[in-house]
């Protein structure tokens, strides 16, 4: 069981990855990306981020134990800053790869399209329909074409383990399982024409961010899962406008119990 802030026998310290320096390795890691409102500090105590910068001026810190490191990344950067379209999810990945990430977890905030899913729902997703309509590949032309299986693009061991994590905490009913994710290209929201078409394709949850991480961790091999955090029911599923804000205010309401579920998601993995 974990305390309120800290992972015991956890350290950190911050890296820098950059023309002039280079992420040491290590020798065993878990990657973690954290989405709009949560920072490093708020899921391990112990990390010092003070002033670290990595690719595309991306956050990056480690925190270390005797059996697995975790490289946590601020997918929005440092000042939450980098706007869904812009991010490099090629450029993550390839960071956590070099790192020696045999896995990674990460958070995102999304819209709800389903009643049953209100606003402070955590969701674990297990399938995805990708509507940005632009494509996330690893794959630049200098190889040969490989066309990846996407059966299951979010990893049934990891969302399991998110599940064993709430039930360790006494949680297991704050986490739903299962649901798909829409990923809209962003940064804007969408219209209530658009929420009503992504809910006649199945859609349960609508974001930007997770899908083409979840394609490029696939593509790699690595196994991928997102906790979904509920900040807002989706555009025409209620009367009030959207607004960043609130969704980042939701988040940080839910930090605590959203950390303390990944903290024990990865002693469950280790």
């Amino acid at each position: 069981m974990t305390d309120k802030r800290s992972l015991s026998g956890f350290t950190g310290s911050a890296t820098e990855t950059g023309r002039n320096s280079s992420p040491r390795l290590i020798k065993r890691a878990i990657g973690l990306i954290l989405g709009t409102g949560l920072t490093a500090k708020d899921v391990f105590a112990e990390v010092d981020g003070a002033g670290a910068q990595t690719l595309r001026d991306f956050g990056c810190w480690i925190a270390h134990d005797d059996k697995v490191d975790i490289v946590i990344i601020q997918r929005h950067g440092l000042a939450q800053a980098i706007a869904p379209h812009l991010i490099d999810h090629n450029a993550n990945l390839q960071l956590l790869l070099s790192l020696n990430c045999a896995l990674i977890l990460s958070t995102s905030a999304v819209g709800s399209l389903n009643a049953s899913l209100p606003v402070g729902t955590l969701v674990t997703p297990d399938d995805f329909v990708d509507l940005r309509g632009s494509v996330t590949t690893l794959f630049d032309g200098s190889q040969p074409v490989r066309h990846t299986d996407m059966t299951a693009p979010f990893s049934p061991h990891l969302r399991s383990a998110i599940r064993g994590a709430c039930g360790l905490l006494g949680r297991s009913e704050h986490v739903v399982d299962g649901g798909v994710y829409a990923c809209m290209a962003g940064p804007r929201y969408e219209t209530p024409a658009e929420i009503r078409m992504l809910r006649t394709l199945g859609a349960d949850l609508v974001g930007m961010t997770a899908v083409p991480e979840a394609i490029v961790a696939r593509e790699a091999g690595i196994p991928y899962a997102t906790l979904s955090i509920v900040t807002n029911m989706a555009a025409g599923m209620s009367t009030t406008p959207i607004s960043h804000q609130d969704v980042s205010d939701i988040v940080t309401h839910l930090s605590e119990r959203v950390s303390a579920i990944l903290r024990t998601a990865i002693q469950c993995l280790v």
